[in-house]
């Protein structure tokens, strides 16, 4: 049983490692994954195919922007009257999800997100509480309210 302790200790250090690692960096949305009906996760509807980065600093400062997929590719029409595309010009634009805020790390496992400016105005000066952890380079982030987890990985 000696021969294996230190063994163990090491497992135990390592584990503790990754979850205490610094979240400060940029990461790149890799999936999006929403809880089912009977508990299993699946690829969620929300900004499938999308694009998104989410950033923390090492003061406190944080941002997150998704945008979904085609929006850079979206070309205003040459030579058509502005009520003719307007409304398809807002769509586009207002489905892009982002906002700014400072982050708080409450615990191993849950972070505070308080948004100073975000793409809903109703939503500024908003907090709320992720669950986060490491699993090897991936950062998951979960919204447990709406039974989300977003998986991140690091911009190198």
């Amino acid at each position: 049983m000696r021969k294996y302790l230190p063994f163990v200790g090491i497992l135990a250090l390592f584990s503790c490692q990754d979850q205490n690692r610094n979240i400060a960096g940029l990461w790149k949305i890799h999936t999006i994954e929403q809880q089912n009906d009977s508990g299993n996760w699946e690829t969620a509807d929300w900004m499938k195919n999308g694009l998104g980065y989410l950033h923390y600093d090492n003061k406190r400062n944080m941002s997150i922007h998704f945008i979904p997929e085609n929006y850079e590719e979206f070309v205003i029409p040459e030579n058509i009257e502005k009520k003719d595309w307007e409304f398809e010009l807002l769509d586009n634009f207002s489905s892009d999800y982002w906002y700014v805020g400072e982050y708080t790390i409450l615990s191993q496992n849950e972070i505070e997100h308080r948004r100073i400016m975000h793409s809903d105005p109703n939503e500024n000066d908003v907090r709320v509480i992720r669950g986060f952890r490491f699993s090897g380079d991936t950062l998951i982030i979960s919204a447990k309210e709406f039974g989300l987890r977003l998986m991140w990985l690091p911009v190198n």
